[in-house]
């Protein structure tokens, strides 16, 4: 009755009333979902920020205790005592696939400090990933600054603590094989990086393989050799492989910096004047172009003399490095059509000082590079023949020392078939160390991608035994990788595979057998290295000693042991920049290669 005694305007009135409070009730809502939202992607990064790769969830009970204390002292939101520490403090850029990190070492290797900025990944195709190289620098800038602060919040007396004097040095270490090309007057990017799990160069593979065929054939047919019977693709690859790793213990794959920059020449418009003539008359062009690992990149933009520089761990993943002479090969940089001048200079891992790093550690020197797993072998102390040691991040990267073995053309004929040879470190004033390594593309990818299989974030405590479900009729297997596989196949194409699923299988149990089955694939490596290069091994070099993200899996360490025997792992993850701390206190003198055997 009343509403019928209103007139029509009071009932326009109410209708607008009515719909601007639905609008801005509908404004606040969306603006309350979308907060959420980024809250809840910035919990994701925050814990991205430990280890983006392997996320095992941990025990409440054990959190409760302390018992999990990697990270507890590393925020530097508390006051410290300098005496618990040992001076003086290095400090480690470790520049990874899925993180940037900073970490400060006491001189025993303890963790003062640290900070780490999750990375992000580009992927505009089916097996293309790239990263933002401008993102990789800022968050390693970012990372010096809020370790730098966090310093001065746990030691605020400077009498006890100098910032440029208690941190004597730096080491870099860094995700390897990635390739970035820049700008030497600007400094710029040309095109994104392009990490080295990134597949888009097979067809330069084939287009290298039939080059050097090729040339085989025309020698052949100078020399009047019979050998001109047709060759097959694969045959192709396979000689040219070969020829490869006689000279840089490598093969052709497209893991390798190589493939990469002979992509990115062939493919990025501003890049294609190197592919013209040396003579060309747009030769300062030319000489504008830079190509390097994220070792060099940084180098560049971080030092204050702006070095193109590498060392010759970094420098023996490229496929353009001779291990054999030292030095850039001229056979394999024509068979890639890649200039020398382009490329950067390669100096040992040690150096008294490379150059200054950025405010606030301006006085500070950068003194050891090295590629991430050879950082995290030195890590270890992994010095002697046969030592192991097995890294579980985005990939699982298994290496032992070889020793000072004298690594000549013919050796590369007992490398079991599909592993690598490379350059382990070059201590000061010694032959290079060789080391034999096994690559596994997907480690922690693959759990990150078996998070939705898990029923809650608890759910991983009950992962801790592998054993297989006694209520399945048989065990389930997960083979191989969801992107191609590395060591021993080699093989682009492939995608993982269940086996012997069944109607009871569970998603617990196919989270099971996939980290099993990554075990399994750790355990052929090792044994394939142990049957064929190492005789005599003592206690000491039977032990595994892992370390990453992954290693904090109790249940995949403790199938690994009752596979292979003893497992250890470090007290701190940190191997990888651990390594580089070592060697940048050798280089500048404040410990010997002696005193670190």
């Amino acid at each position: 009755t009343r509403i019928k005694e209103m007139d029509r305007n009071t009932l326009t009135g109410l209708a607008v009333w009515g719909a601007t409070v639905g609008m801005f009730g509908a404004f606040h809502w969306t603006r309350q979902a979308a907060a959420r939202r980024r809250m809840e992607e910035e919990e994701e990064r925050k814990k991205q920020v430990n280890d983006t790769t392997y996320e095992t969830p941990r025990n409440p009970e054990e959190e409760e205790k302390g018992e999990n204390n990697n990270n507890n002292n590393h925020n530097g939101n508390h006051r410290a005592n300098i005496n618990n520490y040992t001076k003086p403090f290095v400090g480690s850029i470790d520049s990874g696939t899925s993180s940037t990190r900073v970490i400060i070492f006491d001189a025993k290797g303890k963790v003062v400090t640290s900070h780490a900025i999750p990375l992000d990944k580009i992927k505009p195709k089916l097996g293309w990933e790239e990263q933002d190289p401008e993102q990789i620098l800022k968050t390693t800038v970012e990372c010096l600054k809020e370790v730098a602060t966090k310093l001065i919040q746990m030691f605020p007396d400077q009498e006890s603590f100098d910032l440029q004097k208690d941190v004597s040095c730096f080491g870099l270490t860094n995700q390897r094989e990635t390739t970035v090309a820049w700008s030497k007057y600007t400094g710029k990017p040309f095109y994104n990086a392009i990490i080295w799990s990134d597949t888009r160069t097979t067809g330069v593979i084939t287009e290298i393989a039939n080059k050097y065929h090729d040339n085989i054939q025309n020698k052949s047919n100078n020399n009047q050799s019979n050998d001109s019977s047709p060759k097959t693709d694969k045959q192709k690859e396979d000689q040219c492989s070969q020829y490869l790793q006689s000279k840089t213990g490598l093969l052709l794959k497209t893991y390798f910096s190589a493939l990469k920059i002979k992509w990115l020449i062939d493919n990025v418009p501003s890049l294609s004047i190197l592919s013209s003539p040396s003579s060309d008359p747009k030769l300062v062009a030319r000489e504008d172009v830079l190509f390097g690992t994220i070792d060099s990149f940084l180098c560049f933009h971080l030092l204050s003399n702006h070095p193109h520089i590498t060392d010759v761990t970094n420098a023996s993943r490229t496929l353009l490095y001779n291990i054999h002479t030292q030095s850039y090969d001229s056979d394999l940089l024509s068979l890639f059509s890649i200039p020398s001048s382009s490329l950067p200079t390669v100096l040992p891992s040690s150096s008294t000082s490379f150059g200054f790093l950025p405010e606030p550690f301006n006085t500070t020197p950068l003194c050891a590079i090295l590629g991430d797993q050879q950082s995290a072998l030195l890590g270890h102390l992994c010095l002697s023949s046969s030592s192991l040691k097995c890294t579980f991040g985005t990939g699982i990267f298994i290496m032992s020392n070889l020793g000072e073995k004298n690594i000549n053309n013919d050796f590369s004929t007992r490398i079991p078939q599909g592993l690598l040879l490379t350059q382990a470190y070059s201590p000061p004033n010694s032959a290079p160390v060789y080391a034999l390594e096994a690559s596994i593309k997907l480690g922690g990818d693959l759990i990150k991608w078996l998070r939705p299989f898990h029923s809650s974030p608890n759910q991983a405590h009950t992962e801790d035994n592998l054993t297989p479900d006694p209520n399945q009729e048989e065990e389930s297997f997960f083979v191989g990788s969801l992107t191609g596989i590395y060591s021993p196949f080699w093989n682009d194409a492939f995608r993982g595979t269940w086996i012997g699923i069944s109607p009871s299988s569970t998603p617990l149990e196919l989270v099971k057998s996939a980290k099993r089955g990554l075990i399994y694939m750790v355990s052929d490596l090792i044994q394939s290295m142990g049957q064929n290069l190492n005789e005599g091994k003592n206690e000491e070099e039977k032990r595994i000693k892992v370390d990453g993200g992954g290693s904090r899996d109790v249940g995949m360490m403790q199938w690994l042991a009752e596979m292979e025997g003893e497992v250890v792992r470090p007290v701190s993850e940190e191997m990888s920049g651990w390594g580089s701390g070592i060697a940048a206190g050798i280089g500048k003198g404040l410990w010997s290669w002696e005193e670190v055997r």
